[in-house]
């Protein structure tokens, strides 16, 4: 870092940071689709909640205490929940879901294209952005994740 004149950065606060840390200058580049995707008609279930994830989980903790608050809603709704996670951690695969939350219908559809994804994340009912709380999450909190959800 030390070595480079400028860096592309995704958001003001990142801009910030990187001029304090290292003296660099940098542009605030916003990542945008040159067009929105087509989209083929989806059928969806009435009975069926689609939620969607895109990158990475930060905390195993978190995860679980998300997925049994997505259980419980499931529970009280009487409704058939799937989560589409685009992107992922090598911890997370059928088992460690089904032991916390049996109900949720895990889709593990990987590292895909951008249009891919937006086209998956369209079809969810809501889309969630893990958060990663720890103390030595800070700075990427502060300079990563104010455009991250919006991007998609």
């Amino acid at each position: 870092m030390t070595k480079a004149d400028s860096v592309d950065v995704i958001s003001r606060p990142m801009q910030e940071y990187y001029h304090k840390q290292f003296g660099i200058k940098s542009e605030v580049v916003h990542i945008c689709v040159d067009k929105p995707p087509s989209f083929a008609p989806h059928v969806k279930k009435k009975d069926e909640l689609h939620i969607g994830h895109i990158g990475s989980l930060y905390s195993q903790g978190q995860f679980a205490s998300f997925l049994r608050g997505i259980e419980a809603y499931a529970k009280k709704s009487k409704i058939k929940p799937v989560l589409k996670i685009i992107g992922g951690q090598p911890w997370l695969n059928q088992t460690f879901t089904a032991n916390l939350a049996p109900s949720i219908n895990l889709v593990l559809l990987g590292n895909i294209s951008e249009e891919k994804a937006v086209k998956e994340l369209a079809f969810c009912d809501f889309v969630y952005c893990a958060y990663p709380f720890s103390s030595s999450f800070r700075i990427f909190r502060q300079t990563s994740l104010p455009t991250k959800l919006s991007t998609y």
